[in-house]
Parts: C-alpha cells; sequence; structure tokens
C-alpha cells in the first residue's frame, strides 16, 4: 500500500515544511488512494482555504477518502487547530 506525504508552506515564498505521512482507513477507498498515491508521493499545500471564489463544485466531483497520519509526529492536530482557529475548517 503506498503512502502520501504532505508538505505545508507556512508563509509566501518559504519552502515546504514536513506535515504528515498518511494512509487510508477506509477500506472501501483503498484503491482509490493506491491510485492518488502512485501518481503523487508527495502533496505540497499552498494557499489553502475554504473561501467560496476557491471552490468550483460544479467543475470538480469531490470523492473523500479518511486518513490517518502514520509518522507518529502528531503534526495534524496542530493543523486542523490552526485552521479552526483560522474559520478555514
Amino acid at each position: 500500500m503506498g503512502t502520501i506525504e504532505f508538505r505545508l508552506i507556512p508563509t509566501p515564498g518559504a519552502k515546504p515544511e514536513f506535515l504528515a505521512a498518511v494512509e487510508p482507513i477506509e477500506k472501501g477507498n483503498k484503491k482509490l488512494f493506491q491510485s492518488i498515491a502512485s501518481r503523487n508521493k508527495i502533496i505540497v499545500l499552498e494557499g489553502y482555504t475554504r473561501d467560496s471564489w476557491a471552490l468550483d463544485t460544479a467543475a470538480t466531483k469531490w470523492t473523500p477518502i479518511q486518513v490517518e497520519s502514520i509518522d507518529g509526529r502528531k503534526k495534524v492536530p496542530g493543523f486542523v487547530d490552526y485552521l479552526h482557529e483560522r474559520k478555514k475548517r
């Protein structure tokens, strides 16, 4: 099974920093996750937003995949808290 590494650009112009290595939780989505992981070993999160201008739901078909961090660094909860504070989640 493949894993995907998430890296985060914390400020404009900064280098991507390690956020988490993840694997899928749900068995039903493992094939989809493997398909994504075969193409993208590293995903860089830059300029993330939930503002309405960034969402083009009419042109994009979204498929949710629930993942868990497997690296043991526990950075994902801090990132989620940060998004909550900024009201982005």
